[in-house]
């Protein structure tokens, strides 16, 4: 199974990974910290599952190459450049926020999976509320994985 982990927070990655590799048989990983390198990634590879934080920078910090710009909606433009190429890779967003902003309008998490087509023609899963201190995100994967055949 091939899977995109699009994440900024080095310790919240690690524990996606480790989620994902229990969860399924031989897993290859690309991971992605910034919206530049996810964008290449999703041009040159298509994958069985995108894991996509909202609040991504825009590129990586390089030496002379500016500071990143902090983009509180860079995960949906990875959604939407996977729907401008007419793809369907499987995603879901994990976020630590309890709404995104979609559209200028502040969106509950609970809400996003329905309003998403509507306002942006992308879709996902599921919509997960990461939170570092306990397991229910864990719990709520698990579940759309059951109901889902990846």
């Amino acid at each position: 199974m091939k899977i995109l982990i699009v994440e900024d927070d080095d310790y919240k990655l690690e524990r996606i990974k480790a989620f994902a590799k229990g969860e399924f048989d031989s897993v290859v990983m690309t991971t992605s910290d910034n919206l530049k390198v996810a964008l290449e990634a999703i041009a040159e590879d298509s994958y069985d599952l995108i894991f996509v934080d909202m609040a991504i920078p825009s590129h990586p910090t390089m030496a002379g190459q500016g500071t990143p710009v902090p983009f509180n909606t860079g995960g949906l433009s990875v959604l939407m450049e996977l729907a401008a190429l007419n793809r369907k890779d499987p995603c879901i967003i994990i976020t630590q926020y309890p709404d995104i902003e979609i559209s200028g309008e502040y969106i509950p998490l609970s809400q996003v999976k329905e309003k998403l087509p509507l306002l942006l023609e992308c879709e996902v899963m599921a919509c997960i509320f990461y939170d570092e201190d306990n397991d229910v995100w864990q719990n709520e994967l698990t579940a759309v994985f059951k109901d889902v055949k990846l």
